[in-house]
């Protein structure tokens, strides 16, 4: 990863980082889009935001600054923590097994009653 003293080295270093894939993906018929594109900085400081003095831009379009990020299926917050992840991951398993419950309702299985009819049909 890139390090360094203070928020403005790691942002010039990343700044140039990201010139250097842009003009990559030029050469070969690829495309960066900014709008899309989002940065995190992994890290325990609380108050580096304030020491940006400019944000990073792909060919001038400013690039968003977020708390977390979404890679290959798994949440990676700006402290490298797995509470979101795990937080996301329980929300969507309580979701699809509220939604089992109300497909099979209270009990499970058939009332003697559709099944005497299933029987007799």
């Amino acid at each position: 990863g890139v390090q360094g003293l203070d928020a403005d080295t790691l942002r010039e270093m990343t700044q140039k980082s990201l010139e250097l894939i842009n003009s990559w993906c030029k050469e070969n018929g690829l495309s960066l889009s900014a709008l899309k594109t989002h940065s995190v900085m992994f890290t325990w400081r609380r108050n580096w935001r304030d020491h940006l003095t400019s944000p990073l831009k792909v060919e001038n379009t400013e690039i968003e600054i977020r708390n977390s990020t979404k890679f290959l299926g798994v949440t990676l917050d700006s402290k490298l923590s797995w509470n979101e992840h795990i937080d996301l991951k329980c929300k969507k398993a309580k979701g699809i097994l509220m939604q089992c419950r109300r497909a099979i309702g209270p009990c499970w299985g058939f009332s003697p009653k559709t099944m005497k009819w299933i029987y007799t049909a």
